[in-house]
């Protein structure tokens, strides 16, 4: 490349750009944290196959830094003409996804300089359409209703007569919580349907991998998905970490489709149970039975905000019911206690994802709250 003349420098660039998905990563989107080889595996997997697939991948494993940023600004490198709906459990975890694209197609100089014809100069003065709410347009010579991309949430902000080239799910997830009741038990709350079908349709559980059997969602919810409820407690499991994986099972044409797993501690011991951990208007409630050790004195709870300490909270008799405030945005909420002492080993007692919208958004959904998958 340090041959070619500058023309056949940017030539050769854009060809990179659109035609290998680590280059434009690395190179283009500057993201040097991809530079290691399973990253670039994962980049050359997604590329050779990019659709009609379900990807579950760990944690921070980048599936959405491949998928759903650099694949989907890639497709809009190679076709302007192109529309992509981004779908996520609630609206504003969509709206994330497509903030991120939005923020790097108005400050990536670069990116801007090497597809002069696909994106503006200056973005929000020039498009037709460039907020989270309206979704954003590149340069095209097509005029559909639709944006170049568009965030939608599954249980909010439910679009119609919308027609999309690409629809891409991410962070989907409609298990809403795992949490240990009891010594040796686990419960399990979401909900799932099969839009193929009428009828309510069955999940099943596993833990550790093993099966634990399938159970029909049709419980009552009291909201849009009511019918369609599941509530499974299940006993005789060993303490210690477990991880709950629950599937939704296909009724008619498609596949399985597994709507999370969570890591929750299971007690050898009775200590206490968590009634509630739930997203308020603007933070968490956490709500508890009495907790107790093994010496039957009254144990605290902690809470733990993105992995670092928020609160502790003494949960005498009649437990506790509080709420704490948390900041808009995605968080992750832990509730653990120690049942031998305050400098044993801690047990989780409940953990949920945990969605605060912002205030300032024009059409703030209301918060949500699920379990990490």
């Amino acid at each position: 490349m340090r041959s070619c003349s500058d023309s056949e420098r940017i030539d050769l660039t854009r060809a990179l750009c659109k035609s290998d998905l680590f280059f434009l990563l690395w190179y283009a989107l500057g993201r040097t944290d991809m530079e290691r080889p399973w990253l670039l595996d994962r980049c050359k997997e997604v590329q050779a196959a990019p659709n009609d697939r379900l990807d579950l991948w760990s944690r921070e494993h980048y599936k959405s830094t491949i998928i759903t940023f650099g694949l989907t600004i890639q497709d809009i490198l190679n076709d302007p003409e192109t529309t992509i709906g981004i779908f996520s459990h609630t609206r504003p975890i969509a709206k994330g996804f497509l903030r991120q694209i939005k923020r790097e197609f108005e400050a990536n100089e670069l990116l801007k300089s090497l597809f002069p014809d696909v994106l503006w100069t200056s973005p929000s003065k020039e498009a037709p359409k460039w907020s989270e709410d309206d979704g954003i347009v590149v340069k095209r010579k097509s005029n559909p209703k639709e944006s170049t991309i568009e965030a939608w949430g599954l249980v909010d902000g439910q679009l119609t007569s919308k027609h999309y080239r690409t629809l891409l799910y991410d962070d989907v997830v409609t298990l809403e919580s795992v949490t240990s009741p009891g010594s040796g038990s686990v419960r399990v709350v979401g909900w799932a349907t099969d839009a193929d079908v009428a009828a309510p349709i069955r999940v099943s559980v596993t833990v550790d991998g093993a099966d634990r059997g399938t159970y029909l969602a049709d419980r009552t919810r009291g909201d849009q998905w009511n019918g369609r409820g599941f509530d499974v407690t299940l006993t005789g499991i060993a303490p210690g970490a477990r991880s709950v994986c629950v599937t939704a099972l296909n009724a008619d044409r498609g596949r399985d489709v597994v709507l999370g797993c969570s890591t929750t501690g299971v007690a050898a011991v009775q200590a206490g149970q968590v009634t509630a951990l739930e997203a308020t208007g603007d933070g968490v409630r956490v709500a508890t039975t009495e907790v107790t050790r093994t010496d039957d004195s009254t144990a605290s709870v902690r809470v733990l905000v993105d992995g670092q300490f928020r609160a502790s909270l003494r949960a005498g008799p009649g437990g506790i019911d509080e709420s704490l405030p948390l900041t808009p945005g995605e968080h992750e909420v832990v509730v653990t206690t120690t049942s031998d002492g305050p400098r044993t080993i801690p047990i989780v007692l409940a953990s949920a994802a945990i969605s605060v919208p912002d205030p300032a958004a024009s059409d703030a959904s209301p918060a949500s709250g699920k379990a990490t998958g």
